[in-house]
């Protein structure tokens, strides 16, 4: 081991956006790109208007409310430069949610999750989200919602290109685009894959590989012979149906990857 050779690229950066935090951000030369989830800005009485000086105090009541605050819990998409700063182009109502972005960041895709965390939860535990799509087309700058059932939750946006690409969620779900996310192919899913107590599950672990092939991984108790084990499937672009790829005995995918280039 040597002496990291670290060099201070900004000591401003993100800072004027509040609350202070850089998201899920990118950085290519001076150019930034972030997907920022955050809650409102909590502010507090000066000391000699609060009941108990020594106690922060909020100076709305909503803002002590942890519900309250959880509803209003926001996804940003936020573009600019190291230099000259950052731009607030989206902002939608969200705690969360995931995107896509083109290599060039010519195109991104964000998916929004949205509960209302003051209203009396169900018996059986499972609140409503409210899912939106969104698409843009020049580089963050303006947005469209895109067509989306709000019931079916996005966890995952993995795309080949900007046209081609898949959406995946709670059940587990998959979904095909090939025009955009104009419309969406529902995919039939691997043997075992659901399981009926857990209208929620997903897949431990989700990969695109540039070579159109996605794969998902999960865990099985029993599936045939195979016993406590991960299984990883693989569904070919040009395909309609998933594949057996691999059985990891004793084995919990956490994550999926693959090179950048195809081989």
């Amino acid at each position: 081991m040597t002496t990291p050779a670290w060099e201070n690229v900004s000591d401003a950066f993100m800072m004027n956006d509040k609350p202070y935090g850089g998201g899920a951000f990118r950085i290519r030369g001076d150019e930034v790109i972030t997907l920022k989830f955050a809650g409102p800005e909590i502010k507090f009485k000066p000391r000699n208007e609060r009941k108990n000086p020594d106690v922060a105090e909020p100076i709305e009541p909503w803002m002590s409310n942890a519900g309250e605050t959880l509803n209003r819990s926001t996804a940003s998409f936020i573009r600019g430069t190291l230099d000259s700063g950052m731009t607030r182009y989206f902002q939608q109502q969200a705690q969360d949610g995931a995107w896509w972005y083109s290599k060039d960041w010519a195109v991104q895709y964000i998916s929004t999750g949205w509960m209302d965390f003051t209203r009396q939860e169900p018996v059986n535990g499972l609140a409503p989200q409210i899912t939106r799509l969104w698409r843009s087309i020049d580089g963050g700058r303006t947005w469209t919602q895109l067509k989306w059932p709000e019931d079916r939750n996005i966890s995952y946006l993995k795309f080949l290109d900007p046209q081609r690409g898949y959406a995946i969620g709670w059940g587990p779900n998959v979904w095909r685009t090939a025009d955009g996310g104009q419309t969406w192919q529902a995919i039939a899913l691997p043997p075992m894959a659901t399981d009926y107590r857990k209208p929620r599950k997903q897949f431990d672990a989700v990969d695109l590989g540039p070579d159109g092939l996605l794969r998902v991984a999960y865990y099985v108790g029993m599936l045939g012979e195979v016993r406590l084990s991960s299984v990883v499937y693989r569904l070919p672009w040009d395909k309609a149906q998933f594949e057996p790829d691999v059985v990891l005995p004793d084995q919990v995918v956490v994550r999926l990857g693959s090179t950048e280039e195809p081989p």
